[in-house]
């Protein structure tokens, strides 16, 4: 009887947990709001600068929190074009998306300047000069960014993380020096506390909070990986609020120490790298070359994540028609979204060369501001309407109070910044509002796509994990073995650090399916029962993880090419996996006449047990493997892959057992991860439930 696919779907995978939200939110915020800002914002508010940043902080969790609501009813990427295009019409969304990627462009630049201002500090303390411009350094690094970007790494979203990382323990470092500094706890030349805390009075102190807001972008960028987190209801909330209130703790404390430590007025003579200076006179040279140093990370960092949240933009408003489909479309060759990364880095790279920082900044915070405020209109728009789809998970506390001072302090601060800014900015919403008129007026948003559980199936014994579009080919003799048992194929699709899974979907999720289609059809013409699972995801372990939970299957297969089953070789880690991997051993041994090599411990940690030599050999012979062949590894051989890998050599199947029964992550753990990704064969990995076969 042919199998029949219960459960075929195509699911987005959920890949982000806290951490990684918060790392999203951080790795923006902890760049030129702490590394840049402080000489500027010292110069226009005195010592209240910290102030200015306290301010921001608070209108940016007023906006958070509305945010997370609208996140959780609307987790998908895109974000707050998403929100208030859904929340209050086509024309205001189009023209907060136009906005949003525009305003995101702006602060790329902003940072990419900061950057090269480092670069310049770096070289001059090493005696090379100043070498070029610091915009011109801004420029190179714009385009290096967005080649990386278009050419795309699996690294990425780790090398964030540990960019962040050094951040922060720098940061902590220097802050809890310069504390103990300033109270006089360790011995050293201090400026003191200033006798004036708002000298040029109280107005400075909000302006300067409008300058500095581009401080606070981070956390939104947040909400354009909404369809990638798990659990959105908890997470998203928390990492958004959470983010807030440590940057903005980290920025307070920071104008606070730099200003006791060289002065106010020596804090804003250094300018863009007045941090260095503070590095410089709390640790010598090497301090602020370590300050510089952390600065090139933090401004590298927020540009690229920029640089990547406004391709994300460009595809949301490509998938909603208000810009050319086109422009969202995944690189066949890199699986990146090349055309929008062009069209946010060039113009990135051309307004590096402006030279007017401060005002890039503000030009960035105004169009943020104004997409902050819409936010915060269309959520009270949606409580008020009710829609059918509208059902967050999470709901802002004090509404309609917080939503509502959300929006006027965010438009309020609009007022605040410099005339030239204003009108630069507007001149950026002309145009997004000509575009709008002229190419996407009549466009229509539709209600958003309830997203329900995928359905779990039934129990499956295997499942083979794909690699789709261009899926490699089941071998033979692996087909005639799979045909006495249950399997879920499960195809996966890359989704690199550049691109969204909605876009990877769009781009290849027609070809993926009808290649996991034809494979399918292939183990159904075997009297095979399959259940297909399509998922385009950028954690490719996790997923395999939460499948396997979710169907309770038994063991998961690695296809590498491989005509023949001859030899299968199985390797014992624990006396607990003996019974599972003699079964699924001598079933595949039945099934292929294949010969058997067991790999195990010389010894193990249960002197009471059995001998484990002769445990392995009982078992064998209890399932039929009377001739398989044992060979006992060193205490030093049993925890290295390169043993296993090297005896793999001459099999054309491995067989390995999870490491820690029944423990969470046990499947790839220890070295099972690095055989399946280096091995030449296939790789058979079962849990302790496995009963592929009677006994």
């Amino acid at each position: 009887m042919a199998g029949a696919t219960t459960s075929d779907h195509a699911t987005l995978e959920r890949a982000l947990g806290l951490p990684e939200a918060l790392t999203i939110g951080m790795g923006t915020m902890i760049g030129a709001g702490i590394f840049v800002f402080p000489g500027l914002a010292v110069g226009h508010a005195g010592p209240a600068a910290a102030l200015s940043f306290a301010l921001g902080a608070g209108i940016a969790v007023l906006v958070a929190l509305p945010t997370s609501e609208l996140a959780t009813a609307m987790p998908r990427s895109g974000g707050g074009y998403y929100f208030v295009s859904r929340g209050l019409g086509a024309a205001a969304g189009s023209l907060v998306g136009l906005g949003q990627w525009l305003g995101l462009i702006f602060a790329s630049a902003f940072y990419l300047a900061g950057f090269g201002f480092y670069v310049n500090d770096i070289l001059v303390r090493f005696g090379l000069g100043p070498g070029l411009p610091p915009y011109w350094f801004a420029f190179l690094a714009a385009i290096l960014l967005t080649g990386v970007a278009i050419v795309g790494t699996r690294t990425s979203g780790d090398l964030q993380n540990w960019i962040v990382g050094i951040l922060l323990v720098v940061l902590s470092a220097f802050l809890g020096y310069g504390l103990l500094r300033v109270a006089g706890f360790v011995e050293g030349a201090a400026a003191g506390l200033p006798d004036r805390f708002a000298p040029f009075g109280a107005l400075p102190v909000v302006t300067t909070a409008a300058l500095v807001f581009t401080s606070y972008l981070g956390f939104v960028q947040i909400a354009n990986v909404a369809g990638e987190v798990r659990e959105p209801n908890r997470t998203l909330p928390r990492a958004m609020v959470g983010s807030v209130l440590i940057v903005g703790a980290l920025y307070v404390l920071t104008i606070l120490v730099s200003v006791s430590v060289v002065g106010t007025g020596a804090l804003a003579d250094a300018g863009e790298t007045a941090l260095a200076d503070v590095g410089r006179a709390l640790l010598g040279g090497a301090g602020g070359l370590v300050v510089s140093g952390a600065g090139l990370l933090a401004t590298l960092s927020s540009a690229n994540a920029s640089i990547l949240s406004a391709s994300r933009a460009v595809f949301a408003l490509s998938r909603d028609d208000v810009l050319p489909a086109g422009v969202g479309r995944v690189s066949q060759r890199f699986r990146t979204p090349h055309i929008a990364l062009l069209l946010t880095g060039a113009p990135i790279a051309l307004l590096a060369l402006l030279g007017r920082i401060e005002v890039l900044a503000e030009v960035a915070s105004v169009l943020h501001l104004i997409l902050y405020g819409l936010i915060c209109v269309a959520l009270l728009a949606l409580r008020s309407d009710r829609p059918f789809w509208y059902r967050p998970s999470f709901r802002v506390p004090g509404h309609p109070v917080v939503p509502a001072l959300g929006a006027v302090f965010s438009f309020g601060l609009v007022a605040f910044m410099r005339a030239e800014s204003l009108l630069l900015s507007l001149g950026v919403l002309t145009a997004a509002g000509a575009w709008y008129l002229a190419f996407a007026r009549d466009v229509e948003v539709g209600a958003p796509e309830e997203l329900a559980p995928a359905p779990l199936g039934r129990t499956a014994s295997i499942l083979v994990q794909i690699e789709v579009p261009d899926a490699p080919g089941l071998p033979d003799e692996l087909l005639e073995a799979l045909a006495s048992q249950r399997v879920v194929l499960l195809g996966w699709c890359e989704v690199p650090e550049q691109a969204t899974p909605e876009q990877v979907q769009d781009e290849l999720g027609e070809e993926a399916e009808g290649d996991l289609e034809a494979v399918a059809d292939r183990l159904r013409a075997r009297d095979v029962e399959v259940e297909t699972d399509l998922v385009f995801t950028g954690d490719l372990v996790q997923t395999i993880d939460r499948t396997m939970q979710e169907r309770d299957v038994d063991a998961v297969l690695s296809l590498r090419p491989r005509k023949q089953l001859r030899r299968i070789l199985v390797t014992v880690q624990t006396r607990a996996m003996l019974d599972p991997l003699a079964r699924f051993a001598a079933w595949l041994a039945r099934t292929a006449s294949a010969d058997v090599l067991v790999l195990h411990p010389e010894t193990d940690e249960d002197d009471e047990a059995e001998p484990l030599r002769d445990a392995v050999r009982s078992r064998c012979a209890r399932f039929g493997l009377d001739d398989a062949e044992l060979q006992a590894m060193t205490p030093e051989e049993q925890d290295s892959a390169s043993v296993v890998l090297e005896a793999a050599h001459d099999a054309d199947l491995v067989l390995c057992g999870e490491t820690e029964p029944g423990e969470p992550g046990s499947l790839f753990g220890g070295i099972n991860e690095e055989i399946a990704r280096k091995a030449e064969v296939p790789v058979l990995i079962v849990r302790r439930s496995g009963q592929p076969a009677e006994e």
